[in-house]
């Protein structure tokens, strides 16, 4: 297995650019490179030995390893019962050629490279059902308090401070689920003002900038998991 990396950019105010490391894993018969690619709100790594949570959406690119060349090849699932694949639109990545890959049942599933009809090479890949998320600071620099009664977290954050959070998805055993998914957010006005873009935070992003002290409450639920996080603006 070899990293793959690449820079992203967290937010779009904030800046942030850091170094990504995707993992890329050989196929079966070691000819092509499977690497997962936006696989989620915070995707520092993407490894395809991590579970993808289901209905969780994540990207593969390929590439040809030991001689093989990969123009022209497609890639499908082995088993359509777990996982959905499709081609994205070249405009919509440049040069780099994508399949989007939604997982849509739970269990063991084969990504396939094919050269038209012909399978290449193949790769496994794992679905669990997400049973909780949390948001995390997307460097790491603050901790919340989590044993607020009935707050699940609560962040003190400074004003004037543009600070990135990110949402992350685990699977029982607590292990970090791959997945980009939509998220509903119960906010007040306040707090969508200091968002930078609330169409980011529906993804699981949320750039905050506060310009007065307050307490802030919000709601986030994905399907029946919820969580409610508080974020204390201090001077």
């Amino acid at each position: 297995m070899r990293k793959n990396k690449g820079l992203i950019i967290g937010g779009l105010g904030l800046l942030l650019i850091v170094s990504a490391c995707h993992e890329t894993k050989e196929g079966e018969e070691n000819k092509v490179g499977f690497t997962p690619v936006q696989c989620g709100p915070g995707d520092l790594q993407c490894d395809l030995d991590d579970p993808i949570g289901l209905g969780g959406t994540i990207s593969i690119k390929i590439e040809g390893l030991h001689g093989t060349n990969v123009t022209g090849f497609d890639v499908e699932a082995g088993d359509k019962s777990v996982l959905f694949v499709s081609k994205r639109p070249p405009s919509e990545n440049g040069n780099v050629v994508l399949w989007d890959v939604m997982a849509t049942g739970i269990g063991e599933g084969w990504l396939l490279a094919k050269d038209g009809r012909e399978e290449v090479d193949r790769v496994k890949v794992h679905i669990e059902e997400v049973t909780s998320f949390k948001m995390l600071h997307f460097l790491d620099q603050l901790t919340p308090d989590t044993d607020e009664p009935g707050l699940d977290q609560v962040w003190d954050i400074s004003v004037g401070s543009s600070e990135l959070f990110v949402l992350a998805n685990y699977t029982a055993s607590l292990e970090r689920a791959m997945g980009r998914y939509l998220y509903e957010i119960d906010m007040t006005d306040d707090f969508k003002k200091a968002l930078n873009n609330t169409c980011l935070a529906a993804s699981g992003y949320f750039e905050l900038k506060f310009s007065q002290p307050g307490i802030h409450d919000i709601e986030i639920w994905m399907g029946t998991l919820r969580q409610v996080i508080r974020f204390n603006v201090k001077p």
